[in-house]
């Protein structure tokens, strides 16, 4: 019985290990990441992803982020390896300007969401990823000073010797939390509309017939880039798309329920060579530079819209987007959304 006590207690200890650690590793994750775009941002400012945490991509604000997002990053991997309490409470001071920053950024969307009819937040927008990213920040700090403490407080000899299991546990966990970012990120810029006015819509295709019927799916995408149009918020409209059954492209689809809708069939461009999404971003950049697309809103679904956005970003495209609005969620929606968290990476690391 006593040994069943024994073991029961141990086994909690080392979930408590492994949960708290984690966060520290997390924490470890995020600093390498913040660390290696902030040196990236030297080379090349379109190279960096911090423009997804916090906002000012030019002038003074971008230096005060490369500035920020270097010493929070390696203020977070020094918190990884803290054993001190001292040290632990200086690198903590470290990172806490990068909290403080990440709330203003949050608010600044609060206010600008508050100010502005033309931005929408829905559900998980009306929490900003900056907020998250706050927390984020915050909690190896306040676990790395937690133990520190208890373990300078306490015998060494006496704390339990975390097992195998509980390591690989709690790099598990960190790596479910860094994903649980990503898809935040995700949902919350689909769920944001910044349907300001802007020169051209840009609606991403998806499948079209054999039939030359479109999609539930593509239809509701046209739709919003027609409403987009009609109430004036956009002068043209760009269709982009491959092929996805038969002869006719994704775009010729597109155009038909288009212009049978009410729009000028002058009014609206298309480009059928948009095979995927990363051509179809390439594809509006050619088209930019010989007919000068101007602003632009980006349509697709919710989940797209922050792989779009990375890209566009990458090709110095400006636009903003807008989510399309759907009659019915798909019933693919949970695994669309993981794939996008997987798709995301992969274009951070490979869209150039």
């Amino acid at each position: 019985m006593r040994n069943n006590i024994h073991r029961a207690l141990s086994w909690i200890a080392s979930a408590v290990w492994a949960q708290l650690t984690s966060l520290r590793i997390m924490g470890a994750m995020l600093g390498a990441v913040l660390t290696l775009n902030a040196l990236l941002w030297c080379v090349d400012p379109s190279e960096s992803l911090l423009f997804i945490f916090w906002s000012g991509s030019s002038g003074v604000a971008a230096i005060a982020r490369f500035a920020l997002a270097l010493v929070t990053g390696l203020g977070l991997l020094g918190l990884w390896r803290a054993r001190s309490a001292a040290m632990a409470r200086r690198l903590a001071l470290v990172v806490s300007p990068a909290v403080i920053w990440s709330v203003v950024d949050a608010a600044s969307v609060w206010i600008a969401a508050w100010r502005s009819p033309r931005l929408s937040l829905d559900g998980v927008a009306w929490v900003p990823t900056s907020i998250v990213l706050a927390v984020v920040i915050a909690l190896p700090a306040l676990v790395a000073l937690e133990q520190t403490r208890s373990s300078g407080a306490s015998d060494e000899a006496a704390s339990p010797s975390p097992s195998l299991v509980a390591r690989a546990l709690s790099w598990s966990l960190a790596l479910a939390m860094m994903a649980g970012l990503l898809l935040h990120h995700v949902s919350a810029v689909g769920a944001t509309d910044y349907g300001r006015k802007a020169d051209t819509a840009v609606v991403f295709g998806a499948r079209a017939y054999r039939s030359g019927r479109p999609s539930r799916i593509l239809y509701d995408r046209v739709m919003t880039g027609v409403r987009l149009y009609k109430t004036g918020r956009v002068k043209r409209i760009l269709m982009t798309g491959g092929f996805s059954e038969g002869a006719i492209s994704e775009p010729q689809v597109m155009k038909r329920v288009a212009v049978q809708a009410g729009v000028p069939a002058s009014a609206i461009l298309i480009d059928e060579k948009g095979h995927n999404t990363a051509a179809s971003v390439r594809n509006m950049a050619a088209i930019d530079r010989s007919s000068k697309l101007g602003a632009m809103l980006i349509v697709s679904n919710d989940h797209h819209l922050s792989r779009i956005r990375l890209a566009c970003h990458r090709l110095d495209l400006t636009c903003t987007t807008v989510p399309a609005r759907l009659q019915a969620t798909p019933l693919k929606e949970p695994y669309y959304r993981v794939r996008e968290v997987v798709g995301f990476v992969h274009y951070a690391l490979t869209f150039r």
